[in-house]
């Protein structure tokens, strides 16, 4: 499971004061860059074949407000298909869950526009993240 600490901005806030529904997306976003990279540190760099998002979902649990304390958001790699995979995440705000999300990105192919296959050292990456994940 990779975790993601992020500290909360004024700017993120909306007129109700508490943290806007698009900065959740953002959120998430850092977190699925930064399990990626940590990735790439086990071999073959997946983002450097092409790799895209295709959908996200989030589930909003609770509103998330502006506070001096990071949240956390841990994110793990659930589901390895023929050229995508999913992420899901748990966003956490002083222990409480606030919102859970599920991504899935689809292995590219830039120069033809259209997905391709997962290629064996990235998919073998992916189960490497897959096989020391712990339910979130």
């Amino acid at each position: 499971m990779y975790e993601h600490r992020a500290q909360l901005r004024f700017s993120d806030t909306d007129a109700m004061g508490h943290v806007n529904h698009a900065r959740f997306a953002t959120l998430f976003e850092d977190t699925r860059i930064g399990l990626l990279r940590d990735l790439a540190g086990r071999g073959d760099d997946l983002t450097s074949h092409g790799v895209i998002l295709a959908r996200l979902e989030i589930d909003y649990v609770r509103p998330l407000v502006l506070d001096d304390n990071p949240v956390t958001v841990q994110a793990r790699v659930v589901r390895i298909g023929t050229s995508s995979f999913s992420i899901d995440y748990v966003l956490e705000q002083h222990g409480a869950i606030c919102a859970r999300g599920l991504s899935v990105l689809v292995a590219y192919d830039y120069t033809a526009g259209r997905s391709r296959p997962l290629a064996a050292a990235e998919r073998a990456q992916l189960e490497s993240a897959l096989e020391t994940a712990s339910a979130v």
